[in-house]
């Protein structure tokens, strides 16, 4: 069904991000709708005290972070027409970091911050970025 959204796998992020650092990316076809990730350096502060605090555990997700969290990455997916949703951004400045990284919309656990959020700033409110 082509009006079915469909989003990147696990592979096909990992596809995706091979294509974009090989400058494939313009070239090659993509039949997903919506990249929806979560930022690995928020993972390991969230999660981290669960896995032993190792101090690898914080470079690993800050590189993965910034290969994956890239505004040229999502600058040309929305010129594709595919929305990029972040994950999980619990505080302003998490909030504000997603959207100047190009994200179309953040996930969080707290809808309140995030609407508060986009009063006080409402050049982040998109309408019309997609039809």
């Amino acid at each position: 069904n082509p009006d079915m959204c469909l989003l990147f796998s696990a592979r096909s992020v990992v596809l995706l991000l091979l294509k974009l650092y090989t400058g494939l990316l313009p070239f090659m076809p993509l039949k997903e709708t919506h990249l929806e990730i979560f930022v690995p350096a928020h993972l390991v502060k969230l999660f981290g005290h669960k896995m032993g605090d190792k101090w690898w555990h914080s470079v690993l997700g800050n590189i993965a972070s910034a290969l994956l969290i890239r505004p040229a990455l999502f600058d040309h997916l929305a010129k594709r027409g595919i929305q990029t949703y972040l994950w999980v951004m619990n505080t302003e400045e998490d909030i504000k970091s997603a959207f100047d990284s190009g994200a179309t919309g953040v996930m969080t656990d707290y809808p309140t911050l995030l609407r508060d959020f986009l009063e006080k700033n409402p050049q982040y409110v998109q309408h019309q970025k997609f039809s």
